[in-house]
């Protein structure tokens, strides 16, 4: 089972990476639900992880994470003309 927990968590760090170069290569803007949805993805992924192996600040932080990434991606649901 770790392995997969493992595996997860290992996903969910490089969808957040990918997510920060993207953002800093200008390629993805803020406001892009390519964007939140890989932070939201990522996050969700991480705090598994890391509530897997009770490293509960770092699921604290992931939980909040999670949040803003859901409350950016429906942003970009109530105003569609973001196209990304």
């Amino acid at each position: 089972m770790s392995l997969v927990v493992d595996a997860i968590g290992w996903t969910g760090a490089a969808l957040i990476i990918i997510a920060y170069f993207l953002i800093t290569k200008r390629i993805v803007d803020g406001k892009s639900r390519l964007y939140h949805l890989l932070n939201l993805v990522g996050g969700i992924g991480l705090g598994y992880n890391t509530y897997y192996y009770t490293a509960y600040p770092s699921t604290i932080v992931n939980i909040l994470w999670i949040i803003i990434a859901v409350y950016g991606f429906l942003k970009t649901i109530e105003n569609p003309r973001r196209k990304d």
